[in-house]
Order: C-alpha cells, then structure tokens, then sequence
C-alpha cells in the first residue's frame, strides 16, 4: 500500500460518503483506498450522523497508548518471513532463548527476517541491484553471507576454494 497520497492524508469517514445520504461512494473508494473497498462496504455508516473519532479498537475506551499496541504485540505469532521457512520454527527457544549477546540475538532475527543489507535485500527493495559477493561473484545473500562466503568458510569450513576472476 506505501505512505497515504496527499489527497487522502486529512480524509475522514465522511468524505466516502455520497452527498446528502449516509451511503457509501464506490467511485471515491475505488480511487482513494482501492485495497479496502470490500472492507469499508461491510461496514455500516452511522444513520444518525456521528462525527468521526480516532479508536484504538483493542482498548475499551478507544484511547491508543504504548502500553496497548505492547500487549497487541504481545498477542501476535511470530511469522517466518520467507513461505520456504520451516513452520514450526520456534523463536523463543530458537532465538531469544540462545545463550549469546543480545546483539549475537538482535542478528539473528534481523537475518531471519530479511533486515541485514546485502544484495538480494537491497535489490527486493529497489536500492541497488547490482551488488554480488566482491570474492565469488555470485548474489549476495544472507545464506550465502554466513555459510558459503570466503570469510565463513575460511572461518568454519575448510573446503573452500577460490574460484579464479
């Protein structure tokens, strides 16, 4: 979706609705929140003409604080970034429960969810598409960063060979 178009950036409630009626203007969903048409649909205008307030549904009174979106937080399941990872991958034990510094753990969840910038991450976000692996030549890749790199193999493996320019 990205950052809200000018337009839209001071809509209200009230502004996607039809002139005069508490019906809703399919033409101005389309065009100002095409993503949430069929959820804006559903719901209900207000037939005695409300004014429009900001909520924090998960709250009783509506009020947002730190302390709510922590416990919204909290709820949620970690879910792995990339389809290809394996489902029953448990981050508690897996990697918040790791006996390591805090910055050893804050690592591997930034390469377990795509956020260390190498080539193919900078690539998928437009920044740069050309960077490859300065020893190899090949796309530089978190994979490829911490298992198959000149400097990972020549650290914990000794088969690496490299390859001539």
């Amino acid at each position: 979706m990205g950052p809200s178009q000018r337009k839209i950036k001071k809509s209200r409630v009230a502004d996607l609705l039809m002139e005069g009626s508490m019906e809703w203007d399919r033409g101005k969903i389309r065009e100002l929140l095409p993503a949430f048409e069929q959820t804006i649909l559903e719901m209900k205008p207000s037939t005695r003409g409300a004014e429009d307030t900001w909520a924090w549904i998960p709250t009783e009174t509506g009020q947002y604080s730190t302390k709510s979106r922590y416990f919204e937080a909290l709820k949620l399941e970690c879910q792995p970034s990339e389809p290809n990872q394996n489902e029953d991958f448990n981050w508690l034990s897996n990697i918040w429960n790791v006996k390591c510094s805090p910055k050893q753990k804050i690592l591997l969840w930034k390469a377990m969810h795509n956020a260390i910038p190498v080539g193919e991450n900078l690539k998928a976000r437009n920044i740069d598409s050309t960077i490859k692996c300065v020893h190899r030549g090949e796309e530089e890749t978190i994979t490829h960063l911490f298992f198959n790199s000149f400097f990972s193999l020549q650290r914990f493996g000794n088969n690496y060979q490299r390859r001539p320019p």
